[in-house]
Parts: structure tokens; sequence; C-alpha cells
């Protein structure tokens, strides 16, 4: 059997009337095919406030066979089944989001402790630099003490070597002048 919404079209096209709105209004009310045939006329008046096309669709539902197993008490306990499931899968729905909630505040917890350990890793990171920065200003400053000292040692070995030459030259020119004089020679 055709649809709700095609035997509707079919209905319209073959009575020339627009039948659009009506397939709203019936699925708006859960009316289904089998359950076209069994509508009474007060409920085809709640139904579809056109007189026309009202009295097209009640005609044509006359005609349709109606389903020997599917009575209205079927129908409705099947669609009172099928409320019970999607109240179930609401219900399950439910306790999955709330898992999923809790889940969620978890990882954020996990997650703000672990930019708490990051923050004061890179305070530690920072305190290391600055450490490390005063550390190589001192070497800076001492390398420069080392190499004024050094100069300063190699000026004065260098003034050492000055005097050790000039002692020598004075303690040759005092042999020279004891000799010259008749003197005995002078110890180093």
């Amino acid at each position: 059997m055709a649809s709700l919404e095609a035997w509707v079209k079919e209905v319209g096209d073959s009575n020339g009337i627009d039948a659009s709105s009506a397939v709203e209004l019936l699925q708006n009310n859960q009316i289904t095919l089998q359950l076209v045939g069994k509508l009474s006329d007060a409920d085809w008046k709640e139904l579809i406030p056109q007189v026309g096309l009202r009295a097209a669709l009640r005609k044509e539902a006359a005609h349709l066979e109606a389903n020997d197993d599917d009575s209205l008490e079927d129908i409705v306990s099947s669609l009172r089944e099928e409320k019970e499931q999607l109240e179930e899968d609401e219900e399950h729905a439910r306790q999955m989001h709330e898992r999923y909630r809790e889940q969620i505040q978890a990882a954020q917890s996990q997650l703000s402790n672990k930019q708490q350990q990051v923050l004061t890793a890179s305070r530690g990171v920072d305190d290391i630099i600055a450490s490390t920065h005063d550390v190589e200003m001192s070497t800076s400053a001492l390398k420069a003490e080392l190499e004024a000292t050094m100069k300063e040692k190699e000026e004065l070995e260098a003034k050492k070597v000055v005097a050790t030459k000039e002692k020598d030259q004075a303690f040759l020119e005092a042999n020279a002048l004891s000799k010259m004089y008749g003197g005995p020679p002078l110890s180093a």
C-alpha cells in the first residue's frame, strides 16, 4: 500500500484539489494510511476544515481496504509499546548525558591540574634561565677580572725581566769597576 502522503496527493490530483495541507494535518495527528479508513465523520470534520477536500478524502477513504489484522486496539497497543520504548530510550539518553557530563567535568579537572603543572614547570624554567643568566654574567665578570690579572702578571714579569737584566748589568759593571781598582771580584 502507498504512503499517506502519496495517497492524499493522488486523491487531490484526481479531484483537481490542492491536498498538500491535508498531509501535514493528518501527520501532525499521527493518522496513518491504515487509520484513514477508520475515521468517523466527526474525526474528518475536526482534522480537515476545507469541505471539498474533506469530502474527497472521506469518499476515497471508504474505498480503502480495511486491514482486518490491524484493529484499532492493536494500533493503540502498538503505539503504547512504541511510546514506552521511546521513554526507555529517553531515560537511557539522559543517563548517557549525565555520564558524559561527569566525564567532561573529570577531564576538565585533569586539564586544569595539568595546566597548573605546566605553569609551575614554566616558572621553574624561567627561574633556571634567570639563574643561568646570573651565572653567565658572573662568569663573564670573572673572565674579565682574570684577563686583567693575567695582563698585570705579564706586565710585572716583563718588569721583572728588565729589573733582572738591569741588576745583572749593574753587577757586571760593579765587578768590572772592582777589578779595575784592584778589588776582589764580587759574588752574585
